[in-house]
C-alpha cells in the first residue's frame, strides 16, 4: 500500500492498542512495504507473496541494528505476518533464498509476536521448514486465526487451484510442529467474532481480541494469559470440526528460494 495508507492503518492499529493499554511508554513503529492493490485478486496475492522475502530481509536488518537488550514485540496481519516470520527466521541464522544477515549482533531478548490471519503456509514455522528458525527468536506467540476467512480458504490458489497448501491463519498450528522450541504458543479462532472478512478492522474493533493481543504485545506475564482450545491439533474452526493433522509435509531446503509460485503474467 502507499506510504500514506500504511501510516493511516498503522495509526488506527496504534489507537486500538492504546484503548487496552496501561501507562507504560511504547515506541510504536509502522513498517511499510510495497503492497499496493494490483488489478486481479490472484495476481495481486502472488505479487505480494513474492515481495515478502525481500521485505522480511529489510525488517531483519532493521531489528538487527537495535540494541540486543531492547524488548520488541511484532504485530503482523495477512502477508505482513509472513514478513514478520521471515525477518525472525533470518535473525535466527536462516536464509530466504539469497537473503541473509552477514553479521548478526549478539543474541537478542526474545520478541513477543502476534500474527493475525497469517498468510503463510501452515507448516513454515516448523524446524527445517521455510521459516523454521523464526520461533528461536520468539518468547511468546499469539496466533489470531479465522477458520471461516473467505480469502484464506482459497490460499492454495497462490500455487494452483488443486494445491494442498493451507494458510497458518486459517488452520492454526499443532504444538508438536514446534519441535524443541521453548516459545509459548497461544491460539484463538476469531471466526465467531469477525466472520468471513479478511480485513483488519474487525480485529481492531473487537475489545476481547484487542485485550488478548495487547497482553502479549506489552509483555504481560504468561500466567495471566488463558490458554485457548485451538492450541491443540484438532479444534472447532468455522463451526465445523477441523483437524490440521500432525504429519508434517517434507521440510524445505533453507538455501532454496522457497515455494515456487506461478509466473506473473
Amino acid at each position: 500500500m502507499a506510504h500514506s495508507d500504511a501510516f493511516a492503518r498503522g495509526s488506527e492499529a496504534y489507537r486500538a492498542m492504546l484503548r487496552c493499554a496501561d501507562e507504560r511508554p511504547v515506541r510504536f513503529i509502522i513498517w511499510s512495504w510495497p503492497s499496493a492493490q494490483i488489478r486481479g485478486p490472484i495476481k495481486d496475492a502472488r505479487v505480494k507473496a513474492q515481495r515478502t522475502n525481500l521485505a522480511g530481509c529489510y525488517l531483519a536488518w532493521f531489528l538487527n541494528r537495535l540494541s540486543p537488550e531492547t524488548t520488541v514485540s511484532l504485530w503482523g496481519h495477512s502477508f505482513g505476518a509472513r514478513v514478520v516470520t521471515g525477518a525472525l527466521h533470518i535473525l535466527g541464522g536462516g536464509t530466504l533464498g539469497s537473503y541473509r544477515i552477514a553479521v548478526r549482533e549478539e543474541p537478542r531478548v526474545p520478541a513477543n509476536v502476534v500474527l493475525i490471519t497469517a498468510a503463510l503456509d501452515n507448516h513454515w514455522l516448523a524446524p527445517g521448514h521455510f521459516h523454521g528458525r523464526a520461533l528461536s527468536q520468539v518468547g511468546s506467540l499469539l496466533l489470531v486465526n479465522n477458520g471461516c476467512d473467505r480469502l484464506l480458504k482459497r490460499y492454495h490458489w497462490l500455487y494452483h487451484r488443486r494445491a494442498c497448501a493451507q494458510a497458518l491463519g486459517y488452520t492454526g498450528m499443532p504444538r508438536c510442529w514446534m519441535g524443541q522450541c521453548g516459545c509459548h504458543l497461544e491460539q484463538v479462532n476469531a471466526c465467531c467474532i469477525v466472520g468471513p472478512e479478511h480485513t483488519l478492522d474487525g480485529y481492531l474493533y473487537s475489545r476481547s481480541l484487542m485485550a488478548r493481543m495487547q497482553r502479549v504485545l506489552m509483555f504481560e506475564p504468561i500466567d495471566e494469559l488463558t490458554p485457548d482450545e485451538p492450541a491443540t491439533s484438532s479444534t472447532k474452526m468455522g463451526g465445523e470440526e477441523f483437524s490440521v493433522g500432525e504429519e508434517l509435509p517434507p521440510a524445505n531446503d533453507e538455501s532454496s528460494d522457497g515455494p515456487v509460485l506461478p509466473a506473473i503474467p
